[in-house]
């Protein structure tokens, strides 16, 4: 068994995307659920396992 410790990463990421999925309420929730994804499995290919706690999304 691989030894291991937690730790807590904050991360603010601001995204640009175009008008028309932000007035969509089905692609927006998409987009977010892409991003979360994205992030997540990117990390887990390298051996890292984490969970993504809390997403707030805010449109500008």
């Amino acid at each position: 068994m691989v030894h291991s410790k937690k730790a807590e990463l904050e991360v603010k990421i601001e995204v640009d995307m175009p008008v028309d999925i932000i007035d969509d309420k089905d692609r927006l929730k998409a987009v977010e659920k892409g991003l979360v994804r994205s992030i997540s499995k990117g990390l887990y290919e390298q051996g890292v396992s984490f969970k993504v706690d809390k997403v707030n999304f805010k449109i500008k």
